[in-house]
């Protein structure tokens, strides 16, 4: 999508003022906002080699977008509990150094938070990703301004997808959780949002949810492949007033 036609087509889709059933959008980072895989492929296999460990294709390390590292390395990888910890030591070292850097927007994404910004929506990021990192890439993407609250993990702690979408509500001012949606790529998204009782809408430019047949099971209001589509499920679910 080129950016300034995807600007033009989400106004157009905004246009026209209706009720607002929703008044919080929350946003996944990792697949969702951004496109982090570049630094975090290149990390996983720099990792793995210097463990001694196989070093995967595209297919695999798309695995490690969305659940927690340590989670990754276990599940895809294969490593022992204490060889995953070692692991998710050097990969975020590592990643702070070099990874956080390499990341670039999806296709009309910043336009739609840019969007919806101006009208007032409480915009909110909630990423299982560590918070520090999560803000280093907003703001070196000059999009942090946009955000009311960014909620990721913190060192020592242990967060599920579900207390990070609960502790953003709360971080916006108490809003409500069927006042909000969570948009996200993976069934980490879509479980998290229903524990946390806001709606989701999945996306399939990321590394997780493809069609709608890998949405079955998960509630949801609807999969969208673009910005544009993003916003007319928005649209439809009565979020954000006329933007022109």
């Amino acid at each position: 999508m080129n950016p300034i036609h995807g600007s033009q087509n989400i106004l157009l889709i905004f246009s026209g003022g209706y009720c607002m059933a929703l008044s919080a959008v929350l946003f996944d980072l990792d697949g969702t906002l951004i496109d982090t895989s570049p630094g975090i492929f290149k990390c996983v296999n720099k990792t793995l080699e210097e463990m001694h460990f196989p070093t995967l294709g595209e297919e695999l390390l798309g695995r490690y977008v969305g659940p927690p590292i340590y989670d990754a390395f276990r599940s895809v990888s294969g490593l022992a509990a204490a060889d995953a910890q070692e692991a998710e030591r050097r990969y975020r070292k590592e990643y702070a150094v070099t990874g956080v850097h390499e990341v670039r927007f999806y296709p009309g994404i910043r336009e739609l938070v840019a969007l919806l910004h101006a009208e007032g929506v409480k915009l909110g990021v909630s990423t299982l990703k560590r918070e520090n990192m999560a803000l280093i890439g907003l703001r070196e993407f000059g999009v942090l301004e946009y955000f009311d609250c960014v909620t990721g993990t913190q060192e020592g702690t242990k967060r599920t997808k579900a207390d990070i979408i609960r502790l953003t509500l709360e971080q916006l001012g108490g809003i409500r959780p069927e006042e909000a949606v969570l948009i996200g790529d993976t069934s980490y998204d879509a479980v998290g949002a229903q524990e946390a009782g806001v709606k989701f809408m999945a996306v399939s430019f990321g590394f997780g949810f493809k069609n709608e047949k890998d949405l079955a099971g998960y509630p949801n209001i609807g999969l969208a492949h673009s910005a544009e589509e993003a916003a007319l499920l928005l649209r439809r679910n009565g979020l954000a007033q006329a933007l022109i």
